[in-house]
């Protein structure tokens, strides 16, 4: 495993743009499906780890391997950009937790359990079309879609919901156009 995980993370996260209407328009069904499968990864986490504390987001790296820590420069490269570019508390706590998890990959490698990565779902809906807020509901609004935070064994589930391939997901917001 690259030591780079962290960086290239932290890339992603930065090219980001949070409040994209167009990209939550214009991806609301590949978005949709790609908070589900989030939801069913973290879920996946949770009952590896025999729970979660939190839900739906929460520190998997910490759960893994709670000495494990981001580098402190790129930690705080990210809480500034968060307090400049991020509006949502949940939002920017599943950033830091994206940033641990990948910095977990960079110093563990191959040696973590064999479970699809968690965040990558999460990350890819991000970059298709911004930042989303729990409702009071504790559901996800993707325009006339939407996605309940159940418990996570509600969302427990070996069978992916969605492909994570660019093409799969286009073809996803193609079918709604």
């Amino acid at each position: 495993m690259s030591g780079n995980c962290a960086e290239t993370i932290l890339k992603r996260l930065f090219a980001i743009k949070w409040s994209n209407m167009e990209g939550f328009n214009r991806h609301e069904a590949s978005r949709t499906a790609l908070m589900a499968e989030y939801l069913r990864r973290a879920a996946t986490w949770a009952n590896e780890l025999g729970g979660a504390d939190r839900w739906p987001f929460f520190d998997i790296a910490g759960r893994v391997a709670p000495a494990v820590r981001a580098d402190p420069d790129q930690a705080d490269r990210l809480e500034r950009y968060l307090e400049e570019n991020v509006g949502g508390f949940s939002t920017e706590n599943a950033c830091r937790w994206a940033l641990r998890w990948a910095t977990l990959r960079d110093v563990q490698g191959d040696h973590l359990p064999r479970l699809a990565d968690p965040f990558e779902p999460l990350i890819l809906m991000y970059e298709r079309g911004g930042e989303i807020v729990p409702d009071e509901t504790r559901s996800f609004n993707f325009g006339t879609r939407v996605v309940r935070a159940l418990t996570w064994q509600e969302h427990l589930s070996p069978d992916p919901i969605v492909s994570l391939d660019p093409a799969t997901l286009d073809a996803l917001d193609a079918e709604e156009s």
